[in-house]
């Protein structure tokens, strides 16, 4: 009997220590991502995802609704947090002041984001003049919603 207590104590003691698990961090939940958000703006991604090829690395495309007046680091916290664990290599963010822009019927009016490389900062390209009023006239057609 206390052979069998002993065995049942060590097998309990095991799986509460995690020593017989897979190796992963038990710490953690699994529900609960590893990436933490960076960003501290509302943003919204539109549905659709564009996928290329930029040589033999794999890149995708976003379409990202945020504040007009949202600064450069904070355009690369959106970008990382929209980026975060999606398995692509490059990734190409346009970046619109409404969400009803972000159907692609309009160039961004926000910035552009353009990673070339995996791992690299995104090099942020403001949206021009041109491209910010012809978005207001847009959403001027759109009406309110």
């Amino acid at each position: 009997m206390k052979r069998i207590i002993a065995i049942a104590s060590a097998c309990a003691l095991c799986l509460a220590l995690g020593a017989c698990s897979d190796g992963g961090d038990s710490s953690a939940p699994e529900d609960e991502p590893a990436y933490e958000k960076r960003s501290t703006v509302e943003y919204s991604v539109a549905d659709a995802v564009g996928e290329y090829k930029q040589g033999d690395l794999s890149g995708a495309s976003y379409r990202v609704a945020v504040p007009a007046d949202t600064g450069d680091d904070e355009l690369k916290a959106v970008f990382s947090d929209v980026v975060a664990g999606d398995g692509y290599d490059v990734h190409t963010l346009w970046f619109y002041s409404d969400a009803r822009l972000t159907d692609g019927s309009e160039a961004f009016d926000v910035a552009s984001a353009v990673q070339e490389a995996p791992d690299s900062d995104p090099v942020l390209i403001p949206a021009g003049e041109d491209a910010k009023a012809k978005a207001q006239a847009a959403l001027a057609s759109k009406g309110d919603g």
